[in-house]
């Protein structure tokens, strides 16, 4: 966990099980987003074709976050845990 919130100590929950959730610990759904905001830059950028990595790199210097970031920040709050996270979502995702 440590290699997730590096640069804070963050409380983690774990989900307990009970026969409304089927022993999951989970109840509903909560989705994971990545939002890029389409720029004059970022627009630029891609009429030379460049490559996703290339695309990244100017859209988080612009503030956008991938759905790792925003699953990150899930668990942060406490809405869900980080092994649910890294279930639906690879660090690497990007």
């Amino acid at each position: 966990p440590e290699q997730y919130f590096p640069e804070q100590s963050v409380t983690l929950y774990q989900a307990r099980g009970c026969t409304t959730c089927n022993g999951t610990g989970y109840r509903g759904r909560i989705g994971v987003f990545e939002i890029i905001r389409v720029t004059k830059e970022l627009r630029e950028l891609m009429v030379k074709r460049p490559s996703s990595s290339q695309i990244w790199e100017l859209a988080r210097k612009q503030g956008a976050h991938s759905l790792f970031d925003d699953g990150i920040e899930k668990v942060r709050s406490g809405v869900t845990t980080l092994e649910e996270v890294l279930r639906v979502v690879s660090p690497s995702s990007e």
